[in-house]
């Protein structure tokens, strides 16, 4: 029976993009951009990134062809490293001359950047306007920002690319954009003030796949307030239905966020 051999290198580019992504072995990622990376660069035009290997895959080498980038799980102090300045908000200026600046070729970018900060350390206001306007600025016409007030003076601000492509979503707070997150399966909401009813109302239809609710506020529950609830909420006054979900974390909430959930009437 005749053998042949195959080379890594002659796997199609997106195989070898699955392997690296099942690499748990930090030496094998620094071995797979040293000596692949280097060989196949001219070919990548797609790359998704994660923290633990963007800045060996970045560094590597040049891609000239790159056409497509995403970026997903980063956490604070992730984007503290590869964003310059301190105690900021990451928006769209900052996505244009950190990222796009260096990529002239690429025409889809899918992102999803969360930062919070101590707002007694800004000299400016920061609001979703502003931070919209800077994406819209630097071209992400299909991107939007979520701000949430954490404490009294610290926020936490998202921005991300429409649709949004990613299963986990965090600082979620009492406003945020009436739009339908179809892949989320794992969101954090919190916020300094109190969730009302019709919040989690929201919450069940913006995210019909969610499986882990995490909730975090410490304010009892407000009641329900019959004039807040629109007439596409009407039906759902009585009941709130979360037909996927399968985890509910209420350690860090009051006690009121728990009755909201066991109570059959309610949820």
């Amino acid at each position: 029976m005749s053998r042949s051999n195959v080379h890594l290198l002659d796997l199609p580019n997106e195989v070898l993009l699955i392997v690296l992504r099942k690499l748990n072995n930090i030496s094998l990622i620094d071995r797979f951009c040293i000596d692949i990376l280097p060989r196949i660069h001219h070919t990548v035009k797609y790359i998704l990134l994660e923290p633990v290997s963007m800045e060996c895959i970045l560094l590597a080498t040049v891609y000239p062809n790159l056409t497509e980038r995403k970026l997903f799980n980063f956490e604070q102090q992730i984007v503290s490293k590869y964003f310059t300045g301190h105690n900021r908000i990451i928006d769209g200026t900052c996505v244009q001359n950190d990222f796009l600046a260096y990529m002239p070729q690429l025409h889809s970018f899918s992102f999803y950047i969360n930062t919070s900060i101590d707002t007694r350390d800004l000299s400016y206001n920061v609001s979703r306007e502003n931070i919209q306007q800077t994406l819209v600025n630097s071209g992400q016409q299909n991107a939007t920002s979520i701000i949430c007030n954490l404490t009294t003076y610290e926020i936490a601000c998202s921005i991300f690319s429409l649709p949004f492509a990613f299963d986990y979503l965090e600082d979620v707070g009492n406003i945020f954009p009436n739009i339908v997150f179809s892949y989320v399966t794992c969101l954090l909401v919190q916020d300094c003030d109190a969730f009302r009813y019709e919040f989690f109302v929201r919450i069940a239809q913006s995210f019909p796949l969610l499986k882990y609710l995490r909730i975090f506020n410490i304010e009892s529950r407000l009641p329900v307030d019959p004039l807040t609830l629109s007439s596409d909420h009407s039906q759902s006054y009585t009941m709130v239905e979360y037909l996927h979900l399968t985890s509910l974390d209420v350690g860090y909430s009051h006690k009121d966020y728990l009755e909201q959930f066991l109570n059959e009437t309610k949820a």
